[in-house]
C-alpha cells in the first residue's frame, strides 16, 4: 500500500489527515486524489496523525505507514481501543523510532506487563490518561517514559505503591499530569520528595485529595523547585491549606497558580493575595472559592504592584460594593485578562466598572451571569468604543434589544470576539447586531441560546458575506432547514472556518444544503449534533472528514 501511495504516504504520516475514515476502500480513491490537492495547506498545519474511530483495516494500514516513516510522527489514537494484539503490533511498528507524541487507549492495562521492561520506544510526549492503570502496571510504565518530557496519566487508578514507583521515574520529565488519581496527603508526600531534584516545570494535581497536609508539603518544596505552573483544582485545601501554600509562593519560581474549587474563603484568598504581591505569578485562578468582597480587597488594591496578567475570580460572591475597586484594578499595567463571570455585580456594579474598560492594557473581560440587564450593557457600550478590548463575554445577563443596540453601535476596532449567549433579543435587536458586525473586526461570534429562528437566520445570511466572521456559534436555537439553507448559500462567500449548529431543528434537507456548500467554502468544522438527521446523511459527512471535522449525533 505504501508504494501505491508513494510520496503521499509521508504526508499522511506526518500531518493531520487520518481522522474519522470508516473503511479501507476509501483510502485509495479518496486520499490518493486529495493528498496532492491539499498538501500545501496540510504542510502548514504542522499537525499529527489522528486515528480516532479507525477500522481495524485502517489501523493496520496506519502501521504500514509508520514503519516507513522518515519524519518524527505524532500519533493520536484516542477513541480507538486497541486490543492487546494490536498494542503489540503498534509497538513493533514504532520500535526504535523517535516520536513526538503517542496517545493511546488500551483494551486492558495488563498488556504493559506482557511487553517486558524495555519497550524500545522513544516518545517526547506520552498520553495514557483514562487507561485504568494500577500499581501493577506502574513499574513497566516508568520504562515507557524514560525519554519523555511530557507525561499525561490523569484519571487512572494508582495507589500508594504506584505513585511511589512513578515518582522514581520523573526526574527527567518536565511536565506531568497526575490529576484524578485519588492522591491524598500521604501519596503527595512521595511526589513532593522528588520535586526539588527533578526538572519539573509543570505539575497538574487537579481533582485529587491532597488537603491541608498536602498543601503544607508542597509549600516546603516549591522554593527549591523549578515548577512554574501548578494546577490544584478541587483538592480540598480550604482556608488553612491556602495559608500553608502561600508560605511557599514568595520564593518560588511559580508563574501560574490554579486553585479553582478549593473553597479557600476570604482568609485563604487574602493569604494567597499577600504572597502573590512579591512573587513571579502572572496567572492566578481563584474560581469557585466562596470568596466575598473582603477576600479580594487586598489583591485588587495592590494588583498594580503585582505581575498578574490573567486573573480569575469567577463564581464567587463579589457584588456591587466592590465594583469600584474592581474597576480601579483594571488599570493595573500588567493586567490583560479578567474573569468575573457568575458573581453579583448587577447593573449598579457595572456603572462603577464601565469607565475603567478604557484601560490600554485590558484585552479580555468576562462579565457573564452578573445580572447586568440593559443598563449594564449600555454602560459598557459607553466606554467600550474607546477601549482596546479584544474579547468580551456577556452571556446570561438579561440583556434585551435596547442593550444590544447600544453595544452594536460601539464595537471597538480591536474587538475580535463577542460572546452574548442566552439573552433576550428579538429580530429588532439582531438587525442592530448584524449591522454593527459589518463595520467591526469581530471574527468569533457566539449566539447560542438566543431563540434564533429561520427568519433571523435569513438576516444573518444576508449579512455574513460583508463581515469578517471566521467562527460562528449558533447552538441551541430554533433554526430549521429553511434557515440553514439561507446560511449555506452565503457560506461560500464568507471567511467562515467553523459553524456550530448543534441542538437546532435541522433535518436531512438542511444538512444536505451545508454539505453542498462545504467544497466551495473555507469550513473545517461543522457541528450538527442533537438534530434530527438520519444516519445516511451522517455517513455523507463522514466521507469528507479529510477536509472537515464533523460533530454529529
Amino acid at each position: 500500500m505504501i508504494d501505491e501511495l508513494g510520496s503521499c504516504g509521508e504526508v499522511l504520516l506526518s500531518y493531520l489527515f487520518l481522522s474519522e475514515i470508516s473503511n479501507l476502500e476509501k483510502i485509495n480513491s479518496t486520499y490518493k486524489s486529495t493528498v496532492h490537492k491539499f498538501s500545501d495547506s496540510i504542510l502548514k498545519n504542522q499537525g499529527s496523525i489522528v486515528g480516532s474511530h479507525l477500522s481495524r483495516d485502517l489501523f493496520y494500514y496506519l502501521l504500514d505507514l509508520l514503519r516507513h516513516a522518515k519524519a518524527k510522527p505524532s500519533l493520536n489514537l484516542r477513541g480507538y481501543t486497541m486490543s492487546n494484539a494490536e498494542t503489540k503490533d503498534l509497538l513493533s511498528a514504532i520500535k526504535n523510532k523517535e516520536m513526538q507524541c503517542l496517545e493511546i487507549d488500551l483494551e486492558t492495562p495488563e498488556i504493559l506487563k506482557s511487553l517486558g521492561t524495555e519497550p524500545q520506544i522513544s516518545v517526547k510526549a506520552l498520553n495514557l490518561k483514562e487507561n485504568k492503570l494500577t500499581d501493577q502496571e506502574a513499574p513497566f510504565l516508568v520504562k515507557w517514559f524514560k525519554d519523555s518530557e511530557k507525561v499525561f496519566l490523569q484519571k487512572n487508578d494508582f495507589g500508594l505503591e504506584g505513585i511511589r514507583c512513578i515518582t522514581k521515574g520523573i526526574q527527567n520529565i518536565q511536565e506531568i499530569n497526575l490529576g484524578s488519581n485519588s492522591i491524598d496527603s500521604e501519596r503527595l508526600l512521595l511526589v513532593s520528595e522528588v520535586i526539588p531534584n527533578s526538572k519539573l516545570v509543570y505539575l497538574d494535581l487537579s481533582d485529587n485529595e491532597i488537603g491541608i497536609e498536602g498543601a503544607k508539603a508542597l509549600a516546603s518544596v516549591l522554593p527549591s523547585s523549578l515548577i512554574k505552573t501548578l494546577h490544584l483544582y478541587n483538592n480540598s485545601l480550604g482556608p488553612q491549606g491556602a495559608i500553608f501554600l502561600s508560605e511557599g509562593i514568595n520564593f518560588s519560581k511559580l508563574e501560574s497558580l490554579f486553585l479553582r474549587q478549593n473553597f479557600i474563603g476570604n482568609e485563604g484568598a487574602e493569604a494567597i493575595s499577600r504572597a502573590v504581591l512579591n512573587s513571579s505569578i502572572t496567572t492566578l485562578d481563584l474560581t469557585i472559592n466562596t470568596i466575598t468582597n473582603g477576600g479580594v480587597e487586598f489583591l485588587l488594591l495592590h494588583l498594580s504592584s503585582t505581575k498578574i496578567r490573567e486573573l480569575h475570580l469567577n463564581i464567587n460572591y463579589l457584588d456591587e460594593n466592590i465594583s469600584q475597586r474592581i474597576g480601579q484594578a483594571m488599570l493595573s499595567p500588567n493586567l490583560e485578562l479578567m474573569f468575573l463571570g457568575d458573581n453579583l455585580l448587577k447593573k449598579e456594579g457595572m456603572l462603577n466598572i464601565a469607565s475603567y474598560l478604557k484601560s490600554p492594557n485590558l484585552k479580555f473581560v468576562d462579565f457573564a451571569m452578573n445580572g447586568l440587564e440593559d443598563e449594564g450593557a449600555i454602560a459598557i457600550a459607553g466606554s467600550m468604543a474607546n477601549s482596546m478590548l479584544e474579547s468580551i463575554d456577556l452571556d446570561f445577563n438579561f440583556i434585551t434589544d435596547k442593550g444590544l443596540e447600544a453595544l452594536s453601535s460601539c464595537f471597538p476596532k480591536s474587538l475580535v470576539a463577542l460572546k452574548i449567549e442566552e439573552n433576550e433579543f428579538t429580530i429588532k435587536g439582531f438587525q442592530s447586531l448584524f449591522a454593527g458586525l459589518v463595520s467591526s473586526s469581530i471574527k468569533d461570534l457566539s449566539l447560542s441560546g438566543n431563540s434564533i429562528d429561520s427568519q433571523i437566520a435569513l438576516l444573518l445570511a444576508e449579512t455574513l458575506p460583508q463581515t469578517k466572521l471566521t467562527d460562528l456559534n449558533l447552538r441551541v436555537n430554533s433554526i430549521k432547514d429553511e434557515g440553514l439553507s439561507h446560511l449555506s448559500k452565503a457560506i461560500p462567500y464568507t471567511e467562515l472556518r467553523t459553524i456550530d449548529l448543534e441542538s437546532n431543528l435541522i433535518t436531512d434537507t438542511g444538512a444536505e444544503s451545508i454539505l453542498e456548500a462545504i467544497p466551495r467554502s473555507y469550513l473545517n468544522f461543522v457541528g450538527l449534533g442533537r438534530n434530527p438527521i438520519s444516519d445516511q446523511i451522517m455517513d455523507k459527512f463522514k466521507s469528507i472528514y479529510y477536509k472537515v471535522d464533523f460533530r454529529g449525533k
